[in-house]
């Protein structure tokens, strides 16, 4: 018989005891079978513990990088964007200049940058990147850009 008044810890803090009445005593088989149990569930934490560490580190060393490419996906669509706008621009210049209107409208060929802006902001209205101030802001750079080469 094994006396259980004062039950063995296990190394992690859980008495595999919890569920026996105080004062009370047990056949020796069913201790080391209890107390067999309780050690492979003990290893079987131990290894957990472990597993758990080296996926920690894992997600450690995975944060920077994870944070390194939801940039670049945000620079790359801002890229895009920026590329469609000026898609839309340099179509648009072409389709002014030319006189193509796509609603077969004659508009007067423009002899300034404003007239120019105007006639894009009456012609496509609405486009992304073909607001009379993106427009003013485009052209202005491309200008200063052009001035300084």
């Amino acid at each position: 018989m094994v006396d259980v008044a004062s039950p063995p810890r296990s190394t992690t803090g859980v008495s595999i005891w919890r569920n026996l009445p105080e004062n009370k005593h047990i056949e020796v088989d069913t201790y080391l079978t209890l107390k067999a149990d309780s050690d492979a569930l003990e290893g079987g934490l131990r290894n957990a513990d472990a597993t758990l560490q080296e996926l920690l580190e894992e997600l450690n060393a995975i944060g920077p990088e994870r944070k390194n490419l939801r940039f670049y996906a945000q620079k790359r669509h801002s890229i895009e964007r920026s590329e469609a706008i000026h898609q839309h621009i340099i179509g648009a210049l072409i389709e002014t200049l030319l006189d193509s209107s796509p609603a077969e409208k004659s508009y007067p060929t423009p002899n300034s940058q404003a007239a120019i802006v105007d006639s894009i902001t009456a012609r496509y209205e609405g486009l992304p990147g073909l607001s009379k101030r993106s427009l003013d802001e485009k052209f202005a750079a491309a200008r200063r850009s052009l001035s300084q080469n």
